[in-house]
């Protein structure tokens, strides 16, 4: 975002939380509370001592926490933890069930900032999303804007612009250094007449270059469906309609997906290079890197310095396997099963031979 944000994972009892501080103007807390604990006193002993050590101008609580704190919710857990959050001065953004007739997931602010905060039905889990909106000025102007526009060249109306452009003056000029400052200044100037700036609206971008505008309808359609569908829980037919339609969405899609990712694997065109760009591109793999300086730390005997570098090299490929089939959330026989096995043998393959003696 331009300014500086740290992450840290704090130790919470009973409960998963991230730490997310943007310089001292914003500070977000993000909670995960398992329902199989049924008591929240270590929880909530916890969140006290989190919330008793944020100096930020700007506090959220976020986070699927399991306890109901919709109006006229009968668990009794509400009231501790809604006493205790507020306070500390934090307000809930809403009291909308966001799982079924329970609201379980959370946001609570403590900001002298607008807020704003809305509850959106997605079939993408069983939980509704919560997003919350602050007032921008929140952010300091350090920060650097995110927006939607593009710039766009009329490369036609350019050439006919050089080419009626007069360069007589030009012409006399005789240092060459000169020259070449005028002329980059003449096509510079011409190249920002000729060029636009346009503008997307949200509704118009395209996160995932596989997507089309057509399936990207069909995507919104499916959500209407679902919307429908959750709306009318006894009407099966609309139910067995939404089904049949996400099934086909959801096929068409990764169809779409593979046709896209083969495509650029072919373009690729065999250098390695550009093919593994495509290979991590595909499986969605980072590019930072672990530089294991662990590995040329001296240790107290040679021995255990071996035996720390031959256990790093041996379980790389079966840790680098596990993180990248948790990144693609598929098990290796998912992933097996998509990739085709060749009819013919490779082309330029080697092999080695038993020397008979």
């Amino acid at each position: 975002m331009g300014i500086l944000t740290t992450i840290e994972e704090p130790s919470f009892k009973d409960a998963n939380c991230l730490l997310i501080r943007l310089k001292r103007e914003l500070c977000v807390v993000a909670i995960y509370r398992t329902p199989s604990i049924s008591h929240i006193d270590t929880f909530c002993k916890s969140l006290e001592e989190i919330m008793s050590s944020l100096d930020s101008k700007t506090c959220i609580i976020v986070g699927d926490i399991n306890i109901d704190i919709k109006i006229g919710t009968i668990d009794n857990r509400s009231t501790e933890y809604l006493d205790l959050t507020s306070y500390f001065g934090y307000t809930p953004g809403h009291l909308i069930p966001t799982r079924g007739p329970n609201c379980l997931d959370h946001v609570l602010a403590k900001t002298s900032n607008k807020t704003r905060t809305v509850v959106c039905h997605s079939d993408i889990t069983d939980h509704s999303t919560v997003i919350l909106g602050i007032d921008k000025s929140i952010i300091s102007s350090s920060s650097k804007n995110i927006n939607r526009s593009y710039t766009k060249t009329d490369y036609d109306t350019l050439i006919i612009d050089l080419e009626r452009y007069d360069l007589k003056d030009f012409y006399q000029i005789k240092d060459a250094v000169n020259a070449t400052r005028v002329l980059t200044e003449i096509i510079g100037e011409l190249l920002q007449n000729n060029t636009s700036t346009h503008y997307k609206r949200n509704s118009e971008v395209i996160s995932k270059p596989w997507i089309t505008n057509g399936l990207l309808k069909s995507i919104r359609y499916k959500d209407h469906l679902h919307l429908k569908a959750k709306n009318n829980p006894k009407n099966i037919v609309l139910l067995n309609s939404y089904k049949r339609y996400r099934n086909k969405c959801d096929s068409i899609l990764q169809q779409a997906k593979d046709v896209y990712e083969s495509k650029i694997l072919k373009d690729a065109n065999g250098d390695s290079k550009e093919t593994w760009k495509c290979i991590k591109s595909i499986c969605n793999l980072g590019s930072q890197r672990n530089k294991n300086i662990e590995l040329l730390q001296k240790q107290d005997k040679p021995i255990d310095s071996l035996n720390q570098v031959n256990e790093y090299f041996s379980s790389i490929g079966k840790n680098l396997a596990s993180c990248t089939l948790g990144k693609l959330n598929l098990t290796e026989e998912e992933l097996a099963s998509r990739v085709d096995s060749p009819k013919t043998a490779p082309l330029n393959s080697f092999f080695i031979s038993l020397r008979n003696n």
